[in-house]
């Protein structure tokens, strides 16, 4: 029987050394950042959704999430929204 280190394919079929450098090049952020980054991501559609549905009114929108309005526009900023009714479109100039 060979041993998986030395490269010999697995039951599928698959080298592992392949499998390894899949899952490194997938999880080169540690676990605390990838958390991050979901959870960034989750509140930035929350917080869009909810524009959308007061038509942009920010006030309106705060209250909707119950945050003070400070807290939405600083969210806003940090998540890239504007207040002009879009979100920023990646890779213009």
């Amino acid at each position: 029987m060979a041993d998986p280190e030395v490269g010999a394919p697995t039951e599928r079929g698959a080298d592992p050394r392949e499998s390894r450098n899949r899952s490194q090049s997938a999880c080169e952020l540690s676990l605390r950042e990838q958390v991050r980054a979901v959870s960034r991501r989750t509140e930035s559609e929350i917080i869009l959704r909810a524009l959308e549905r007061s038509r942009w009114n920010r006030r309106r929108a705060s209250q909707v999430l119950q945050i003070s309005y400070r807290s939405l526009l600083y969210k806003m900023k940090n998540c890239g929204l504007r207040g002009d009714g879009e979100a920023p479109s990646e890779g213009k100039d």
